[in-house]
């Protein structure tokens, strides 16, 4: 069933309400945003990938105890959608928004996306607020009407130099003129604008990122960003004529002009955080997920507008790659579109979620592969952590589900020790990665240490120990009670190691994490990052009985059955 995300039909709880009435176990709230998808057409899996990357950063601020505001949604406005509305042979707009953006909901829904709101650049409040940043802007002076001339990419609703286009020949051998970083035909568009004077913010925008280093990652994308705004920034045109757009937030106090489609879509943000009221519990925002080709409008535009309404800048801003199938960009045309809705349907969406954070990295687009997707899911999900539950509470070793007691440190073999160690950095280390959010490399270092966890697991040989138990009468009083305690100490351990990787996946596979979690019966207020250390030093991380001692299968094995893509 599609669950009701909150819209302008359920109003939303401000952040401010919510954290009055949170515990004092978050103290913190951490507000992260995906951009709004266009709905000129139907969602693909790099949508999908841009909200689950944002959505599992949400579930680790949960994890981390932070009190966390989720936005997502859909960019319904300009003259793309309005064209893609009239093609589809429907002139209602809005009628033809809603269907789109029920899609994007209704993927969003399939690949375990839970946010705090869906937003849509058509709610009436989104309306409001888009009308009061404007007259902020206009009324601080950073707004005026002039003649505007210059390239315009329809397809980018982006404005462009003369620098930012080249002559390219299409399939049929006629030049054209496209955007460079796109390859899109552009326009040359002369006409009556409203421009926003993005020319005095050059210097303000050298600083902010001279002072601020990281507030764009990658590293590489943050240098394109600088190198763009060194080289000089021309006045932005921020409007459209009405006459030639009907689909668009009109100008406040002037009609004959409508808000360029970027200055509405980006403020999206501040109308989830309650803008034009009291934003100060919200905003800004901590995490903007972006797509590499929409940096330009979240690290150039978007700090000029928030600087001309003196309003704080976020806090960081990270520009993710794209997907690739057989390395060759998808395309309609090449009919290698992934659709995402097939692969949730066939591999779940825990599955689909790793395999877009295990390979979808930052830096480099990511090839689409369900040969892949398998291969990691098997190797890294059922074969580690999957493995180590069922060999660790299989009825082979522990007898009658019964987690045995938390071992006397000063008992530990060198063996023990060493992954104590590593168990009890674990977290250290994926906090700093997942923080970034490097989730790729985040979920390698819990690869590594469930590698390590069956690795020590096989050299201890818990079943033959197990076996000398139920022997008994072969071995002495004192042997048994030493090869009880050594049993008893490798289960723990095994037991303990998968509870606390369990807890640092659940953002990632939430659907397996809490299945593993509440098999192992770790209470619900257990599941925190403080507690993901091993041998914690609260002994009620874990139940001391497992919640069902039938048997257990947490990763099912993917059988290679494969999708066409």
């Amino acid at each position: 069933m599609l669950r009701l995300r909150r819209s302008l039909a359920h109003p939303r709880i401000s952040l401010c309400a919510r954290l009055q009435s949170t515990s004092s176990l978050k103290p913190s709230q951490t507000f992260i945003t995906t951009p709004i998808f266009y709905v000129n057409a139907a969602p693909h899996i790099g949508h999908v990938h841009s909200a689950v990357l944002a959505d599992a950063l949400s579930r680790w601020f949960k994890v981390k105890r932070h009190d966390v505001l989720f936005t997502t949604g859909t960019d319904e406005h300009g003259l793309k959608v309005q064209e893609a509305a009239e093609k589809s042979g429907n002139t209602d707009y809005k009628a033809f928004c809603d269907d789109v953006s029920s899609r994007f909901n209704a993927v969003f829904d399939e690949a375990n996306v839970d946010c705090s709101r869906f937003i849509r650049t058509s709610d009436e409040d989104h309306h409001e607020a888009v009308a009061a940043f404007w007259r902020t802007i206009r009324d601080n002076g950073h707004i005026y009407l002039g003649d505007h001339e210059s390239w315009y990419c329809k397809s980018d609703e982006s404005f462009l130099t003369e620098m930012q286009v080249e002559d390219r020949a299409d399939a049929h051998g006629r030049v054209l003129k496209v955007s460079k970083e796109s390859g899109h035909p552009v326009e040359m568009l002369r006409e009556e604008n409203y421009k926003f004077r993005l020319s005095s913010f050059q210097d303000r925008l050298l600083q902010w990122l001279d002072e601020n280093p990281d507030v764009i990652v990658p590293k590489s994308r943050y240098n394109e960003v600088r190198a763009a705004v060194t080289g000089g920034l021309r006045d932005l045109s921020v409007s459209r004529l009405s006459e030639k757009i009907q689909w668009a937030i009109k100008v406040p106090d002037d009609d004959k002009h409508c808000v360029y489609v970027w200055l509405d879509a980006l403020t999206n943000y501040l109308t989830s955080a309650g803008y034009p009221g009291d934003v100060d519990c919200a905003w800004p925002a901590d995490y903007h997920i972006v797509g590499k080709d929409i940096l330009k409008f979240h690290a150039i535009y978007w700090p000029a507008f928030l600087m001309a309404a003196g309003l704080p800048l976020p806090k960081k801003v990270v520009a993710h790659a794209h997907w690739t199938v057989g390395n060759v960009k998808m395309s309609k045309s090449l009919g290698n579109v992934v659709d995402p809705h097939e692969m949730l349907s066939k591999y779940g969406s825990d599955f689909v979620r790793f395999f877009l954070l295990r390979e979808g990295v930052l830096t480099n687009d990511g090839d689409f592969n369900a040969e892949t997707l398998e291969d990691r899911v098997n190797s890294e999900l059922a074969d580690t952590l999957g493995n180590l539950v069922s060999r660790s509470t299989g009825k082979s070793v522990l007898v009658k589900g019964i987690v045995p007691k938390r071992p006397q440190l000063d008992r530990l073999t060198a063996e023990d020790n060493e992954l104590v160690a590593k168990g009890q950095a674990l977290a250290a280390k994926v906090e700093q990665l997942f923080d970034t959010p490097d989730f790729a490399r985040g979920l390698e270092e819990i690869v590594f240490f469930l590698h390590d966890v069956n690795r020590y697991f096989t050299i201890m040989e818990p079943w033959v120990l197990s076996k000398t138990l139920k022997n008994s009468e072969d071995v002495t009083s004192e042997e048994y009670k030493a090869t009880k305690e050594r049993l008893d100490t490798v289960l723990y351990l095994a037991i303990d190691a998968a509870r606390i990787s369990a807890i640092l996946l659940q953002p990632v596979v939430p659907i397996a994490a809490t299945k593993i979690l509440d098999y192992l019966a770790v209470p619900e207020n257990k599941r925190s990052l403080a507690e993901a250390t091993l041998l914690c030093d609260d002994e009620r991380v874990m139940g001391g009985v497992l919640s069902n001692s039938k048997s257990f299968v947490t990763f099912p094995k993917v059988h290679k059955k494969r999708v066409s893509n």
